[in-house]
């Protein structure tokens, strides 16, 4: 008989239309506000409010911040180098999503 391996994960299901507030993004992606707002003002990360206190993320941001802090870890990218290539994943996404085929 097979050994397997059985992963438990735990954890609070939130809507992805729920909107999250800075504090929340900070705790949740452990990295501090300032560097969020660091990225909002190279514009990595686009909030919903026009001012820091009333900024409101998507809860699609956690994502997004996890692939940033990967970028960052591995291939030592800075912020202005991270919202390039940012934007260029997204539009390879979207270029994929319509079908489009790079050859």
């Amino acid at each position: 008989m097979e050994n397997s391996i059985i992963k438990v994960y735990q954890g609070k299901f939130i809507e992805d239309e729920q909107d999250i507030t800075l504090m929340q993004l900070s705790r949740s992606c452990n990295i501090p506000s300032k560097v969020i707002i660091d990225m909002v003002e190279e514009g990595i990360l686009d909030p919903k409010g026009n001012t820091v206190g009333s900024w409101r993320f998507a809860f699609s941001t956690l994502h997004k911040i996890e692939k940033i802090k990967r970028l960052q870890r591995d291939l030592r990218i800075n912020l202005a180098g991270i919202a390039l290539v940012v934007e260029l994943l997204e539009k390879i996404e979207m270029l994929e999503s319509k079908h489009v085929r790079w050859e």
